[in-house]
């Protein structure tokens, strides 16, 4: 484990104050000016700690899935487990009985059969 890692116990930080961090270390990453030295290790050690349930609304995260869809239409979609959109996407559908629709880039509940 690096010195880093064990410097200070762990911070306690809302969701909100992390979302703003991880926004502007993004922005940061993009400009010339500024840069970021690992961004996509940041993300991924932080992913891993997120690992939990929370209930968010629907627009919410159909807006985060949008730009995921749009970057797998790219092939630049990532994952720090390394599995592609569609794998990725299924995991919330069936936990919520729900199926993403690819084309509006929305939520909508699953047809029984």
């Amino acid at each position: 484990m690096s010195e880093f890692n064990t410097r200070l116990p762990k911070v306690k930080i809302k969701l909100y104050e992390l979302a703003v961090l991880l926004y502007n270390m993004n922005q940061a990453a993009n400009d010339s000016d500024v840069g970021f030295a690992d961004a996509n290790k940041t993300v991924e050690m932080i992913s891993r700690e997120l690992n939990k349930t929370l209930d968010l609304p629907a627009t919410s995260i159909e807006s985060l899935a949008w730009a995921a869809n749009m970057m797998m239409e790219k092939k630049k979609f990532t994952h720090p487990d390394n599995i592609g959109f569609n794998q990725f996407i299924k995991k919330i559908e069936d936990r919520n009985k729900l199926s993403f629709n690819k084309t509006y880039n929305f939520f909508e509940k699953k047809e029984t059969k």
